[in-house]
């Protein structure tokens, strides 16, 4: 008698066209591309917003791979019993968990491009010192610390993004009530020197 699908040989797998054989050959295919989408998946919900809890985004997570587990467990399935066709299998459950890591991190990117251009939460000027052979880590963190940005790895990042991190400027600075983080990598790039 012929093999179980799971007993069979990954090569053996490729050779047949029989439907719970299509659905085992995708179905091992699936774990290394479901990692990398999951991966892909966790940056975007890695974020956190400031006074959020650390595990706020850990039930989404879950159940964004509760839905993802039981669709590919559905989709296999429906290739055994012939209601799906071999070349959609599986892969229509990877390509809408793509599209939606996609979403998510495009959405990300929005968010944190609104935080860097948004009115920053000082509310009196402040005079930044910045040393010879200072960082934009170093800033970024003194400015943390002061309260005058909401994020130090938004404020690092949005540097990072403008190339602007390598002119930075030492001396003393005027930080203004209300600067945006991207108005505060143009006055310690050279701007607004006090």
């Amino acid at each position: 008698s012929e093999p179980r699908p799971r007993a069979m040989a990954f090569a053996d797998l490729l050779e047949s066209d029989a439907p719970e054989h299509v659905a085992e050959l995708q179905w091992r295919l699936s774990v290394p591309i479901a990692t990398v989408l999951l991966a892909l998946l966790a940056v975007p919900l890695s974020r956190s917003r400031p006074r959020e809890g650390r595990y706020g985004r850990i039930a989404i997570g879950l159940l964004v791979f509760i839905i993802y587990f039981n669709l590919l467990n559905a989709a296999k399935a429906w290739i055994e019993k012939g209601s799906v066709d071999p070349l959609v299998g599986l892969w229509w459950v990877h390509a809408l968990l793509l599209v939606v890591a996609l979403v998510a991190i495009v959405g990300v990117i929005a968010w944190g491009q609104s935080q860097y251009e948004a009115e920053g939460p000082l509310e009196r000027s402040i005079c930044l010192q910045v040393p010879s052979g200072g960082s934009m880590r170093r800033v970024a963190d003194d400015l943390a610390a002061q309260g005058a940005i909401t994020s130090a790895a938004i404020y690092r990042l949005g540097a990072d993004y403008s190339r602007k991190a390598p002119q930075l400027k030492a001396g003393s600075f005027l930080i203004e009530p209300g600067a945006s983080m991207k108005e505060m990598v143009e006055i310690v790039n050279g701007e607004g020197r006090s």
